[in-house]
């Protein structure tokens, strides 16, 4: 499961919509256009995050952070910070391989 927020962190820095694509298989519609707006705009983009409490069920877990985001756009400095709460699932037949199915 913190692998899956690993991965999320390293695609969202590098501006990589398809990378975020790959461990949310499920990501809505509208995200997919924000989030590509924004990295299509936004440089120097860093995600730092902190676990608050992980929950694994079976092929489920329940996964709360707080995560901060900096970015620059047109040079002026922006920042973002949230308390995330990410649903994820176990891939069928997977001995371990996790997925984002919702963050919230």
């Amino acid at each position: 499961v913190l692998d899956v927020l690993s991965s999320y962190q390293k695609a969202y820095e590098a501006g990589d919509l398809q990378g975020l694509q790959r461990v949310w298989p499920g990501m809505p519609a509208a995200s997919v256009q924000s989030l590509g707006d924004f990295f299509r705009q936004a440089t120097g983009v860093s995600l730092q995050y902190q676990v608050k409490q992980l929950d694994i069920n079976g092929d489920h877990a329940t996964l709360r952070f707080n995560q901060s985001i900096r970015y620059s756009v047109d040079g002026r400095p922006g920042k973002n910070s949230a308390k995330i709460m990410m649903q994820l699932s176990r891939a069928s037949g997977s001995t371990g391989v996790w997925h984002i199915d919702s963050i919230r």
